[in-house]
């Protein structure tokens, strides 16, 4: 291209093309960003890590709801979920407690991992953690 440019050669874009893909005089393209993790972290048995989180959605009479879920690291079965109009960190600690009494018969307390929204990181969450019903190890 630079040879077009600058008048030395002579040829249409289609015969550059056609040489470019033959010859393959294709400039490296490096990454500019590091390569994403594959596999991220995996639970060995049922009921060992759990997940929760909260989601916007947007209905189409333009409306929003909550929900807030627990799901299963292992088996990535949704162990509870609630749905409302509106945005309260109570819920959180009210979906986990159910998601724990409908695992009861467990032996081993799951480690619960959540992000560091409103909802995760609140005092009535933190209370129900040092009681011990929520989880053992708490990451946020």
């Amino acid at each position: 291209m630079l040879a077009q440019r600058l008048g030395a050669v002579f040829a249409s874009p289609t015969t550059w093309l056609r040489l470019v893909v033959q010859r393959g005089w294709r400039r490296p393209r490096l990454r500019v960003h590091p390569a994403q993790p594959r596999v991220g972290i995996r639970a060995q048995r049922p009921n060992e890590i759990w997940h929760i989180d909260t989601t916007l959605i947007r209905l189409l009479d333009h409306n929003r709801v909550y929900l807030h879920a627990v799901i299963d690291n292992f088996s990535r079965r949704i162990l509870a979920w609630r749905l409302l109009d509106r945005f309260d960190p109570a819920n959180t600690v009210a979906v986990l407690v159910e998601a724990g009494q409908a695992v009861h018969g467990s032996a081993q307390i799951p480690t619960v991992l959540a992000d560091a929204g409103v909802e995760n990181k609140n005092a009535r969450m933190v209370q129900q953690n040092k009681r011990g019903r929520i989880c053992s190890r708490w990451r946020i």
